[in-house]
């Protein structure tokens, strides 16, 4: 089974700055030009998406989505990987220094 660096809450995950964002409600619509892709995130994708900043690690993503919504971290650990494992799968997101 190969390593899965997702599964690492240290790991520090950065937007490409080539990733356009527009902001309508909760959601917000990504658009990479250089590599054509365009996707509209949900609520839930979309504030991992802000968190996402090249800053913190994933666990802090978790942690501060627990405290904003007052959900459980350990439900939150799936969406949280699921959503990042997309927007690295795409492109949009990168390991930062990877």
């Amino acid at each position: 089974m190969a390593f899965d660096p997702l599964s690492d809450g240290d790991v520090v995950l950065e937007r490409r700055p080539a990733t356009e964002e527009i902001a309508s409600d909760e959601k917000i619509a990504l658009y990479d030009s250089e590599g054509s892709v365009l996707i509209v995130l949900n609520p839930s994708a979309a504030a991992i998406w802000r968190l996402l900043d090249g800053t913190r690690t994933l666990t802090a993503v978790v942690e501060e989505l627990a405290t904003a919504f007052a959900a459980d971290e350990a439900v939150l650990w799936a969406d949280v990987r699921s959503t990042c494992r997309k927007l690295t799968e795409l492109g949009l997101v990168t390991l930062r220094g990877g």
